[in-house]
């Protein structure tokens, strides 16, 4: 089985608009994750250690361990809040996963070798007709 990234966070004390404001001057990124039939937990996320994960691309997609003061979260994110002007990430949404648990994931279809094809050399066209699965 593939190794599931890990992202390290802390617990956050306050919630709503103030804690969160404090926690982006802070440098970390406010979150919360819920479900799982546990009670929500908000955290902070360092804001460069989430931005290598989002550029890495598939972060939707993705089977994460998240550990919050050492306990260990198996997750998946619902949403990444961004800023309309810098499009840098304010907030992080994340799934809690039990061992039963079902979801349902859009993933995305790559198509390799695309220049090896003998009939998209020829002049053919590659038409998708379905992006996702």
């Amino acid at each position: 089985m593939a190794e599931t990234p890990v992202l390290e966070a802390v617990a956050r004390e306050g919630v709503g608009k103030g804690a969160a404001r404090s926690a982006r001057r802070e440098g970390f990124v406010p979150g919360v994750i819920y479900g799982g039939g546990d009670a929500p937990q908000t955290i902070n996320l360092k804001y460069y250690e989430l931005l290598k994960h989002l550029k890495a691309g598939k972060f939707l997609s993705t089977l994460l361990n998240v550990k919050v003061d050492g306990v260990d979260n198996r997750v998946i994110c619902r949403g990444v809040q961004r800023d309309v002007v810098k499009d840098k990430p304010t907030h992080v949404d994340f799934l809690r996963l039990a061992e039963t648990s079902r979801i349902k994931l859009f993933i995305p279809v790559e198509f390799i070798n695309r220049d090896k094809s003998p009939g998209l050399k020829r002049g053919g066209v590659l038409t998708v007709v379905r992006p996702e699965v």
